[in-house]
């Protein structure tokens, strides 16, 4: 190493000190808080305001479900829930969750609708469409668009005049130091001293790709390797007049500093943090570069947070879900099934979904997302289910096919499983559930015999039966009893005709 190499590498050294003292000093508090709490599902697209905690949480039913089933609370700062409010807009994978004016506002993956949260009535409220700004000051306003399905789009827009100029930048975080504006993307950061320098945008630019404009100057870093080191910028905050990213390496969570076009790591976070950057979750813009909150997960499903960054305190919001999913057991599962079935029998002219939901719910049954109804003839109808676990690898899914209009029940379906897929029968790798498999006929055969027997006894005699499989019928409505060893699946329906 040549005298000029040792000498670099001592300043570049200094500089690191330097910075990290500063980082643990009083410009920087670096907070950590456990917040227990009880909720299905793992959190989603959150934010805290005013000491409350806005979240969605999701429920995931890998087998039975193709998408997620979202829903909505609102957390004090001990995490005790305040309220659940119900979503009565369609279940979305991805949420944006943002402040405006003081209010909370929801806007759904890819649409245009926007929600009004209405905490004191505990509803959503549709009101007019919520711009897609991410950053306002005297001057410009950013705006990103991400709803197109050819590109997404940044640009600035002249707050006296209304021309828009454009840069290409997907999705950054905007922070403003000494009058320039930082854009912060996933893998760069870009430095914008002059917006009007780009691009003047037509208007028929947004359905176009951004042409690549920026200068050399203006690229403060950029990370082309990121997906090598799973490297990802989250975002970017301003603390005493210097400028900080929240990024993921080699798979921890670091604060780093940008110094001569390199990323300067100044702390590390050596507990499991996976803090994340949602695409859809674009439009919580910030005024004053003072306060941002960021969610991150952990290796356990149970555990998982929010990072608030608050002008100096850097606090790391960790929720311990205490949550489990009750197991009922076969003796009360039984029970259940023929209670209510003989309930649902006799009343299924009058039935409807509220009456369902009260007798669900009084069981602590989760709601899951059913899957989409590919058949024509039942896109009039939508499909609610709920889960109860027998026992940790035995479950009993419950599916109501109801009319949008008046809820009405149209059919009705039990439906015992397993909580996994079965493996192709050409798949010689060995499973871990293989043996459960090999019993599975017996457990199910031994619950189809309860079914008919008890079914015989309320019903008669079936019109129609066959091996693993019996129905019977009215002139209004129809029983089916069947049992499928290939998905080792066992159903009751029970449908209108």
């Amino acid at each position: 190493m040549s005298t000029n190499q040792f000498m670099k590498y001592i300043i570049h050294l200094f500089i690191i000190l330097l910075l990290m003292q500063s980082c643990q000093s009083k410009e920087m508090r670096i907070n950590f808080k456990t917040i227990e709490i009880s909720i299905p599902g793992t959190m989603a697209s959150s934010v805290k305001h005013n000491s409350k905690y806005y979240c969605y949480f999701e429920t995931v039913d890998k087998k039975n479900s193709s998408a997620p089933f979202t829903d909505f609370y609102i957390l004090n700062e001990s995490g005790k829930i305040i309220s659940k409010v119900p979503l009565t807009f369609a279940n979305s994978t991805e949420y944006d969750l943002y402040i405006r004016n003081d209010s909370i506002l929801t806007t759904p993956e890819r649409s245009s609708l926007t929600f009004y949260l209405d905490e004191n009535n505990k509803k959503w409220i549709k009101i007019p469409n919520a711009t897609n700004e991410i950053y306002k000051d005297k001057k410009y306003t950013v705006v990103v668009n991400n709803e197109s399905f050819c590109c997404d789009k940044t640009w600035f827009q002249d707050n006296a005049t209304g021309q828009k100029y454009e840069i290409k930048a997907e999705n950054p975080v905007v922070n403003k130091l000494n009058n320039i504006y930082y854009l912060t993307t996933k893998e760069s950061v870009l430095k914008i001293s002059d917006p009007k320098s780009h691009k003047l945008m037509e208007p028929f630019d947004q359905y176009y790709p951004t042409a690549n404009t920026l200068t050399e100057s203006e690229i403060e870093y950029s990370n082309d390797f990121s997906g090598i080191n799973n490297f990802a910028l989250i975002t970017s905050f301003v603390i005493n007049n210097q400028l900080y990213h929240l990024y993921s390496s080699d798979n921890s969570m670091k604060i780093g500093v940008v110094k001569n076009e390199s990323l300067l790591n100044v702390q590390e976070f050596k507990s499991d943090i996976f803090p994340y950057r949602s695409t859809s979750d674009t439009r919580n813009y910030i005024t004053e570069n003072s306060y941002k909150t960021v969610p991150f997960t952990t290796k356990d499903p149970n555990f998982f947070g929010i990072i608030e960054i608050d002008k100096n305190q850097f606090n790391v919001i960790t929720f311990k879900n205490l949550y489990r999913e009750p197991i009922h057991g076969e003796s009360k599962i039984k029970a259940w099934t023929e209670k209510n079935f003989e309930y649902f029998y006799s009343n299924f002219n009058t039935l409807s979904m509220d009456q369902i939901d009260r007798i669900e719910k009084k069981e602590n049954a989760l709601t899951i997302t059913s899957e989409k109804n590919s058949n024509i003839e039942e896109l009039s109808k939508e499909q609610r289910a709920y889960k109860k676990s027998e026992r940790k690898y035995l479950h009993l899914l419950t599916r109501y096919d109801y009319a949008p209009d008046d809820k009405s029940v149209q059919k009705i379906q039990f439906q015992w499983g397993f909580p996994f897929s079965i493996p192709s029968r050409d798949n010689k790798k060995k499973d871990t559930n293989e043996l459960l498999l090999l019993n599975s006929k017996s457990i199910f055969m031994k619950k189809y015999n309860w079914l008919l027997s008890f079914l015989n006894q309320k019903l008669g005699t079936p019109v129609s039966e066959e091996p693993s499989y019996s129905k019977w019928e009215t002139k209004t409505q129809s029983v089916e009893l069947s049992y499928s060893e290939r998905e080792a699946t066992l159903t009751l329906t029970l449908q209108k005709k």
